[in-house]
């Protein structure tokens, strides 16, 4: 079962998009962080901890499904590589220097 990604802030109405920080209850409640810290990131609703929501990707048109990257997640997509695991599988993770 995927996360809802809701849409916004429970407590203060804020739009949210699923790229932007967010923390959420097991309910899947949907706060800002401002909200969450004004909280002791605690769930008003059901009183369960807050977490960090993840965040999804956004993919581009790219034939080889690179993905775009979050600004406040990943460093910029200049300083990220796809490699090959030991198991084959591609994985994204920053160039080393």
């Amino acid at each position: 079962m995927a996360l809802e990604m809701r849409t916004e802030s429970e407590r203060c109405h804020v739009p949210l998009t699923h790229m932007v920080k967010a923390f959420i209850c097991s309910y899947q409640c949907t706060f800002r962080p401002d909200c969450t810290a004004s909280m002791d990131a605690i769930c008003p609703n059901c009183v369960g901890e807050l977490v960090r929501r993840p965040t999804r990707f956004t993919y581009t048109e790219d034939p080889l499904g690179k993905a775009s990257v979050i600004k406040d997640f990943l460093p910029p997509p200049a300083e990220l590589v796809f490699r090959r695991d030991i198991q084959g599988h591609d994985v994204l993770e920053p160039i080393e220097r």
